[in-house]
């Protein structure tokens, strides 16, 4: 049986999520001279607040541009609405209390890390899970790479790759750390972890502009964490997709496609 449509979305989607790396909630500053007892900042995930609504929210909120109206009538909003946004707006609760923890106890001094194992033992648990599976989705794309695809899904997660409708993320092929810089203090910039933390707070959009897919096909290219199936031209229609022949803006994504695809046929 073929595959629809929403079903070969619903996998890009879901690749992409998975492979969206953790963040760095604090950076680390050595204090100890003792080379056995040293650690440094890790990336962790579970700050991202997604949910199965985020699509349909981004639908109402384009559709409600044009004053709440649609084609298909006012866009109003719901309790359920609401409540989406305030679990997204209480996410920040648990990144600044991580933060908290991360500056004032993951130190280099290693009584006081076996401290926090010991009180919250969650602290290590994620950045552990981040390493763990950041290695699963790297060898299975390594796999992929040395023996070719073996499977329905393997061919999805090529075409995703190669099209840019599946995002690789910084460091996604790097196991641990990976911001350490020189003086004892890691490389970490707080700026830009603050931003990936307000973009994980939404799941990856499942209509892509064609801009985020051209970026995303190539993404690293020339580095050691590049897109192993990046597009090196666009002469097999990569990213000017023959369907629907029109290019899918950066914004108002929806109703741009119901104008241009759909309208001349209601």
């Amino acid at each position: 049986m073929s595959l629809s449509g929403t079903k070969i979305t619903n996998q890009v989607t879901d690749m992409t999520r998975k492979l969206r790396g953790g963040i760095y909630t604090a950076p680390h500053v050595s204090t100890s001279g003792l080379a056995g007892q040293q650690t440094a900042a890790f990336p962790r995930g579970g700050l991202s607040a997604d949910s199965s609504q985020d699509e349909m929210m981004r639908m109402k909120m384009e559709f409600a541009k044009n004053n709440a109206q649609s084609p298909f009538g006012d866009v109003y909003a719901s309790d359920s609405d609401f409540k989406w946004l305030q679990k997204k707006r209480e996410t920040e609760a648990a990144a600044n209390f991580d933060a908290w923890e991360s500056e004032n106890f993951h130190t280099d001094d290693v009584v006081t890390r076996k401290w926090l194992q010991d009180v919250d033992p969650d602290f290590y648990k994620v950045r552990e899970q981040e390493m763990t599976d950041k290695a699963k989705l790297a060898l299975q794309i390594n796999l992929i790479l040395l023996h070719g695809p073996k499977t329905m899904k393997d061919l999805i997660l090529i075409w995703g790759l190669q099209t840019g409708r599946i995002v690789l993320d910084r460091d996604w092929n790097v196991i641990g750390p990976s911001k350490v810089g020189a003086g004892g203090v890691d490389g970490v910039n707080m700026a830009v972890e603050q931003g990936r933390y307000q973009r994980n707070l939404m799941r990856p959009s499942r209509y892509p502009s064609d801009a985020d897919r051209g970026t995303a096909s190539k993404f690293g290219a020339g580095t050691a964490q590049a897109n192993p199936f990046r597009v090196k031209n666009d002469a097999q229609r990569q990213i000017a997709s023959p369907f629907a022949g029109y290019a899918v803006p950066q914004k108002q994504r929806y109703p741009n496609f119901l104008a241009e695809s759909l309208q001349a046929y209601l």
